[in-house]
C-alpha cells in the first residue's frame, strides 16, 4: 500500500491525488501502481540471495584446491619423467624443463626393492600409469582420486622406509653406506615422513569435499 507524504491518509482514500498525483512547484508528479504478485518478491529475493551465496569466497576450498594442484603437477611430471626414461636404453638421465630438471634413475624400487635392468624398464609402465590416473583423478576432482592418492602415499612411506633399512642399513646387502650417505639417507626419509603425514592429515580432514562421508 502506498502513501503520499502530504496525505496521512493511503492514497487509495484520496482519488484526487491518486489521479493526478502531488504537486511540487506547481509541477505535477504522476503516481504509478504496477500490481507486484508476492511469489515475485519471494523468488527474486531467493535467487539475489542464491547468488550472494555463490559469489562468496571459499576459503577452505581454495587452499585444498591449491594441495590437489600441486599435487596433480607432480603426478603429471612424474609420468612425464617415466615415459622419457622408458626410452632412455636403461640409464640414468635428466628432463629439463627451461629452469627445472627432473633426475631418473637407471633402477626402479617396488615396495623397497630396487629392480635393474630391463625388468626396471617395464616397471615404468605400472608407474606411468599410475601418476597419469592420479594426475586426472585430482584434476578432476573425483572421489576414487582421494582414495588412490591417499593410500599411495601411504605406500611411498612404507617402500621408503623398507628401502632405507635395506640398502643404506645394509639388511639386504649387508653392508651399510659409509657415512655421510647413510646419515644423507636417513634423514631424506624422515623428512619425507614428516612432508607426507602432513599431507596425508591435510587430506583427510578435507576428505567431504571429494564426497568421501566423514564416517568412511
Amino acid at each position: 500500500m502506498c502513501f503520499d507524504r502530504a496525505c496521512p491518509e493511503p492514497v487509495e482514500a484520496c482519488p484526487e491525488r491518486s489521479r493526478r498525483g502531488r504537486s511540487t512547484n506547481g509541477k505535477s508528479v504522476a503516481l504509478i501502481f504496477l500490481p507486484v504478485r508476492p511469489e515475485f518478491i519471494e523468488g527474486w529475493t531467493g535467487r539475489f540471495s542464491m547468488g550472494v551465496e555463490q559469489d562468496t569466497f571459499d576459503s577452505r576450498a581454495f587452499r585444498l584446491g591449491t594441495v590437489l594442484g600441486g599435487l596433480a603437477l607432480l603426478a603429471a611430471l612424474g609420468a612425464f619423467k617415466n615415459f622419457i626414461a622408458l626410452f632412455s636404453g636403461e640409464r640414468e638421465g635428466y628432463v629439463l624443463f627451461g629452469f627445472l630438471a627432473l633426475q631418473y634413475s637407471a633402477s626402479q624400487v617396488w615396495f623397497g626393492y630396487a629392480f635393474s635392468g630391463l625388468t626396471a624398464q617395464l616397471l615404468r609402465i605400472p608407474h606411468i600409469f599410475l601418476y597419469s590416473v592420479a594426475a586426472y583423478g585430482l584434476w578432476t576432482h573425483r572421489k576414487w582420486g582421494w582414495y588412490l592418492v591417499f593410500g599411495y602415499l601411504l605406500y611411498i612411506v612404507l617402500s621408503l622406509g623398507v628401502y632405507t633399512l635395506l640398502y643404506p642399513w645394509g639388511l639386504l646387502t649387508g653392508q651399510r653406506y659409509p657415512q655421510p650417505y647413510l646419515s644423507s639417507e636417513t634423514r631424506f626419509f624422515f623428512e619425507s615422513l614428516f612432508i607426507i603425514s602432513g599431507i596425508e592429515w591435510y587430506l583427510y580432514r578435507q576428505r567431504d569435499l571429494f564426497g568421501v562421508k566423514k564416517s568412511d
